[in-house]
């Protein structure tokens, strides 16, 4: 405001930053009218909850994604890179993603379904990758995680996508990327691993002295 005399999204807006192709990551601060602009475009919107719970006090917020989606907003859920959320794991951002809403007096917990959606189908939309991903079906990539929840920490959920969606986040079984198998086992099968790990941190040993 002190500097452009107007909010970031009015000054994006008035950059032609809007409509179907176009997508903004967080969207802390939209307050009713820009949610009904989003819409009204179909401008996307990412959500980062973890990166966002952990910036600098004065920074950090929830974002409104209850309103976002009662507008119909097409929100996906991203993890801002390694340096915002520490793992990029995708579970644990739709688990926060779900519990967060709760944390607002305007709002409570998200339906895992609608969570299911931000990280699925939602992702392909604002791609423009719909055609291709999101969905298993005839046609679309063969792009699948599978996730075991016969452990005791899914047991006391009612149901599968509850369980998945918010219990403790854990690594995938198998995963899928167009019809080749990239995690078998929870482990990665074209990279070693324990190898990736030890040069990693044979830089933080560099970084550090």
């Amino acid at each position: 405001m002190k500097k452009f005399g107007k909010r970031p999204l009015a000054y994006l807006r008035d950059l032609s930053w809007k409509g179907e192709r176009v997508s903004f990551t967080h969207c802390i601060n939209v307050n009713a009218q820009e949610i009904k602009f989003l819409s009204s475009t179909k401008t996307n919107v990412v959500h980062c909850p973890i990166s966002n719970a952990r910036k600098p006090l004065g920074e950090a917020g929830v974002a409104p994604i209850w309103e976002l989606l009662e507008r119909n907003v097409n929100v996906s859920v991203g993890v801002d890179g390694s340096a915002g959320n520490d793992s990029s794991n995708m579970l644990e951002e739709l688990r926060w993603t779900r519990t967060m809403q709760g944390v607002r007096k305007e709002s409570t917990y998200l339906k895992p379904e609608k969570v299911f959606r931000m990280g699925t189908i939602n992702g392909a939309r604002l791609l423009n990758w719909e055609s291709a991903i999101g969905l298993i079906e005839v046609g679309k990539a063969a792009d699948i995680a599978m996730f075991s929840l016969d452990g005791v920490e899914s047991a006391g959920a009612c149901d599968p996508l509850t369980a998945l969606l918010s219990t403790q986040a854990r690594r995938a079984d198998m995963v899928m990327v167009n019809g080749n198998v990239v995690v078998e086992n929870s482990h990665l099968t074209f990279i070693a691993e324990e190898s990736v790990v030890k040069k990693i941190r044979s830089f933080h040993k560099i970084l550090d002295s």
